[in-house]
Order: C-alpha cells, then sequence, then structure tokens
C-alpha cells in the first residue's frame, strides 16, 4: 500500500472475517442500505487492504472496519479503501452472558441465523 499524508472517511462498514484464504479473506459486511438501515452481504477482499500494523490480527472472527474514502499526498487525491482492524479489550463478563445479551439484541434488530 503506497504512504499517503492523510485518508478522508466518506464511508466506514461494520464487519467480521469468516475465512481466511490465500492473499484474500471473506467477511461478513454490515452496510448502509441507503434507507437508514443496515444490510448484510458477504464480500472477499484481498489481504494488501490490511495495514501493515494490522496483518497479524487476521484470523477467523476479527471484527474490522472496511473505510471507504480518498487518500491525499502532495495535492494529489486518490479513491481508495483500507481494512483497518478493531482491538478490543476482553471483558470480565461470563461468555454465557454475553451469548445471551448478543441473542435477545439479534431477536431485537430481526436477525436469523
Amino acid at each position: 500500500m503506497r504512504k499517503y499524508e492523510r485518508f478522508q472517511l466518506v464511508s466506514q462498514w461494520d464487519c467480521h472475517v469468516v475465512h481466511v484464504g490465500d492473499g484474500e479473506f471473506t467477511a461478513l459486511v454490515l452496510r448502509p442500505d441507503g434507507q437508514g438501515g443496515r444490510r448484510r452481504d458477504h464480500a472477499r477482499m484481498p489481504t494488501r487492504l490490511i495495514r501493515q500494523q494490522d496483518r497479524d490480527l487476521l484470523a477467523e472472527g476479527a471484527p474490522f472496519y472496511y473505510c471507504i474514502g480518498r487518500f491525499f499526498s502532495k495535492g494529489q487525491s486518490a479513491s481508495g479503501s483500507v481494512v483497518w482492524f478493531r482491538r478490543l479489550v476482553e471483558s470480565r463478563e461470563p461468555i454465557e452472558d454475553a451469548i445471551r445479551r448478543g441473542e435477545a439484541w439479534m431477536g431485537r434488530l430481526g436477525w436469523e441465523e
């Protein structure tokens, strides 16, 4: 990935890794649907989009943001995107409680597995 002075964010999608392959990975993506909601999709992404400092975080289940925008350097701009892995703090909550809370939220949001 080229080095740029700054990145202007246009859209950010919540994602998590579903499968890691050779030079690419598959992710579940939650993206705006254009009507104020979010749409669930699967997407294949090249590993070259991952920031160098995040490469060790690529694993199944890893949460990340897919950031879409413009890169700026020396007065020039270019459209582009970057994968930015989230670093989560370990919870002290028992896993069973977290699973129950997650299932309750899924029901409220109308998500089905």
